[in-house]
């Protein structure tokens, strides 16, 4: 029902817009609306015209001015101003029409059904909104009550519209009132990402049909206590129901932002791309002990061990092969091998590379021109002002060539090799070239570092952690996993760290060891989206040690010594006494902690045959988890 008496209603107003100076009359058969709150909506001769009955419910004219200058596609905003003819007082303004439904509307999967909406459509209709609402900030607007009663989309589904503008937080008029189904319940004030919260509702409603805090939750709480506490349809002790569309409806990158955001309590601008990237959201799972790896010692040698590659180990005053020693050191050199096999060592002394096989240790007589160099899986790189040049190497038995070839080109002035990786800067704009087969370089914007200066970083089989500072002088460390492709990534964010070395490997089974600024061991999959974390607190592995490895083989050097190493496999022992403390692990399937040993009871008490099945809970661990079987000896790295 109208808010609003016969007598308003009947009323025939004549008015005039204030810059065209067009004459308006309106009356009751002109009415599109008198549902509103504060005014009656009149359509006529295709354009929308909102009237304020009472003069107390008015905007003030300036702010109708500063609407005026929004200038969006997807922004219904005023066009005019509307004033009594006869005593030239403010009344309201105009607006464009637009032929569309109410943004609610595509929210049951019925009408999806009905229109044939596809997933597709709903996501170019997000972009759109998206679009329009960091055009509003661009210009210091906030749209405040962005819930699903100010927006339209146009019965193509091909554009969506912003309405009710007059309730927006201009530059100079603060916002007055917000519905509760989008209000953040964590802000004090709105903001920019009080914004980007309520956008997350609505959009989220779109792909799904469910509000993020609605379904049915193990504990009666109100969808505002739930809201609260983050307790969201991403929450495992929560059901929505089966018409509900499933979560990967959504695109992979949104959806994990979705999550942080409902769950975590994330609060930051959606991602500009969905494929591009994911914000990682970690489950974690914490061992602490003195006994988590089988740690077997390879090799002692005269100075400490700076690195291992392809079977060879670099001392501070040495290379060797194994335990022999193969060309003494005393400058920074870089390992490279021939597709046939043979070592070279690459130096870099005054803008000229030199390279020596290793077995001959005499200088090729082939002479390269570099700024920098750097060696990732074998192969040398070279940058020279903004080229970057991949040396190769032919065999042919007597001699080795070797020749250039250019792989891709960088900001001259601004770039720095790393290991793995180049970094270019220019504008408020991180761009890391990455080198991840021969002949091949992928270049890849990462809007995450574009405030920041990037301080170290390195790339090893999709993996890139980069260790950058803020205008604040912090640093933060980036994790960044991308798919094979290279078009999409996840990434995760350590701040504020204590130190500010990157020392990570992926072994070849895809595993990822890094180690924390804090000396927590962290192990998990080079996958984006990937979430489980494993944290091993253990002194045996800690910051004083330097990750490597060999293929599949986890290693690692502390000081003069090069070790090697993998998870400790415990076994049972019937003959001493259980511990009282509980060993849980996290269910591949709900993401729930569970109570190993009750399971391994349920088990056997369903079938006597899993009794012989899992005799050691580590096992059980496995299956409980997910992981793949493995050999007793070979342990989880």
């Amino acid at each position: 029902m109208s808010k609003w008496d016969n007598k308003v209603l009947q009323t025939n107003w004549k008015l005039a817009t204030k810059n065209g100076g067009k004459q308006v009359a309106l009356g009751e058969k002109d009415i599109k609306s008198a549902f509103g709150g504060e005014g009656l909506i009149y359509l006529k001769n295709g354009v929308i015209y909102k009237v304020y009955p009472d003069d107390k419910f008015l905007p003030p004219e300036k702010k109708l001015i500063e609407l005026q200058q929004l200038k969006h596609p997807s922004i219904i905003a005023p066009t005019d101003i509307l004033v009594d003819s006869g005593n030239g007082r403010l009344k309201g303004f105009s607006m464009p029409y637009k032929d569309a439904y109410e943004l609610c509307m595509l929210f049951p999967k019925a009408f999806k059904d009905r229109h044939k909406i596809t997933p597709a459509q709903i996501t170019e209709l997000v972009k759109l909104m998206q679009s329009a609402n960091k055009y509003l900030h661009s210009r210091n607007f906030l749209m405040v009550d962005g819930n699903e009663m100010n927006y339209l989309v146009d019965k193509k589904f091909n554009n969506v519209y912003l309405i009710d503008v007059n309730s927006y937080q201009t530059p100079s008029y603060p916002a007055q009132a917000i519905m509760d189904s989008v209000k953040d319940p964590h802000a004090k004030s709105f903001n920019q990402n009080t914004d980007w919260y309520s956008w997350a509702i609505v959009t989220f409603q779109m792909f799904i049909g469910i509000h993020p805090y609605k379904g049915i939750y193990t504990k009666n709480l109100t969808m505002n206590e739930r809201m609260k506490r983050n307790i969201s349809v991403f929450n495992p002790d929560v059901t929505i129901p089966a018409v509900c569309a499933p979560f990967d409806t959504i695109p992979a990158a949104l959806r994990d932002w979705y999550e942080a955001v409902f769950e975590q309590g994330l609060r930051t601008a959606p991602p500009d791309s969905y494929e591009s990237r994911i914000i990682a959201v970690s489950r974690v799972t914490k061992q602490v002990g003195s006994d988590n790896f089988l740690i077997t010692l390879l090799y002692t040698y005269q100075k400490p061990v700076t690195m291992y590659s392809l079977g060879y180990t670099m001392t501070e005053n040495g290379l060797y092969k194994d335990d022999k020693v193969m060309v003494g050191l005393n400058d920074v050199a870089e390992i490279v091998v021939t597709p046939q096999g043979q070592g070279i060592l690459a130096r870099l002394e005054k803008g000229k590379v030199k390279l020596f096989p290793i077995l001959t240790k005499v200088e090729m007589p082939d002479s390269f021109q570099a700024d920098e160099m750097m060696s990732y899986q074998g192969r040398l790189y070279l940058r020279n002002s903004g080229h970057i040049n991949e040396v190769s190497f032919v065999d042919l038995g007597s001699k080795i060539v070797a020749t250039l070839k250019k792989v891709g080109n960088v900001i001259e002035n601004d770039s720095h090799m790393f290991e793995g990786c180049v970094v270019s800067n220019l504008s408020n704009v991180c761009n890391i070239s990455v080198f991840p087969k021969p002949e091949t370089c992928y270049q890849l914007q990462i809007p995450e570092l574009a405030s920041h200066k990037v301080l170290d970083a390195k790339f090893d089989n999709g993996v890139l952690i980069v260790v950058a500072a803020r205008v604040t002088g912090e640093h933060d460390k980036f994790v960044f996993r991308f798919d094979g492709g290279f078009k999409s990534y996840d990434v995760r964010v350590q701040q504020s760290i204590q130190v500010s070395e990157i020392n990570f490997v992926v072994l070849d089974t895809g595993i990822v060891l890094h180690m924390t600024d804090t000396g927590i061991l962290e192990c998990f999959k080079a996958v984006p989206g990937a979430k489980d974390i494993i944290e091993i607190d253990d002194q045996a592995i800690d910051t004083d040690c330097i990750l490597m490895k060999n293929g599949n083989q986890a290693m690692f050097s502390r000081g003069e010594k090069l070790y090697k190493f993998s998870m400790q496999q415990k076994q049972s022992a019937p003959n001493v006494p259980k511990s009282n403390k509980k060993r849980v692990a996290r269910d591949k399937n709900t993401g729930r902690l569970v109570d190993v040993a009750q399971v391994a009871r349920t088990l056997v008490h369903k079938d006597k045959t899993y009794k012989d099945i899992y005799k050691d809970d580590d096992v059980l661990i496995n299956a409980i988890i997910g992981a793949p079987k493995k050999s007793p000896s070979s342990g989880m790295i």
